[in-house]
């Protein structure tokens, strides 16, 4: 009996246990509110020189992430972080209407991942880039961040985290205009 006892008492330890990891891992979670609300977030200002990045293409020649002449967005991205998956399909369409230019920067090892997410042929807005050279010119240590440069080839902006490239009212706003 006193077996019992102790069997029934360890369970109720791990159901206690399991309620509490439960219950820090839902207290984490971004509600759907959260997450619009961070979408209207405003970036943070900066003014920076544009980075002097070696990027490679689809086909393995790399090659000087040129500076802009015209607004540009500068993505930091990668096939492992969901919310990357989730926006870069906006930042792909905004490049293709031509509007802005995108650079969508991938941090992964090789295009092997790339490929398997966007398919063939990889948009030509889509490069990849070394994590630690990204980190050292941009200081970027979260994944998505994004980039704004104007015209003159200075970053002006950054966006923490995803947003959804498909407003119109982003894209006028931060973008357009610079």
């Amino acid at each position: 009996m006193k077996r019992s006892w102790h069997v029934l008492g360890g369970l109720v330890v791990l159901q206690g246990l399991a309620a509490l990891v439960y219950w820090r891992v839902e207290g984490g979670r971004t509600t759907p509110a959260a997450v619009r609300s961070k979408l209207r977030e405003a970036p943070e200002r900066i003014d920076h020189a544009f980075p002097k990045l070696a990027v490679m293409g689809p086909q393995g020649r790399r090659f000087p992430l040129p500076a802009p002449t015209r607004p540009t967005l500068v993505h930091l991205w990668a096939t492992w972080c969901p919310p990357c998956k989730e926006e870069l399909p906006g930042l792909l369409q905004l490049s293709a209407e031509g509007s802005v230019q995108v650079w969508a920067i991938a941090l992964d090892r090789d295009w092997s991942e790339v490929r398997r997410l966007l398919g063939e042929p990889v948009p030509s807005a889509v490069v990849l880039a070394e994590s630690a050279e990204v980190e050292r010119e941009l200081r970027v240590r979260n994944l998505p961040t994004t980039f704004v440069a104007g015209g003159d080839g200075r970053l002006r902006w950054v966006f923490h985290g995803e947003r959804d490239w498909t407003q119109a009212e982003l894209v006028e706003r931060w973008l357009v205009n610079q």
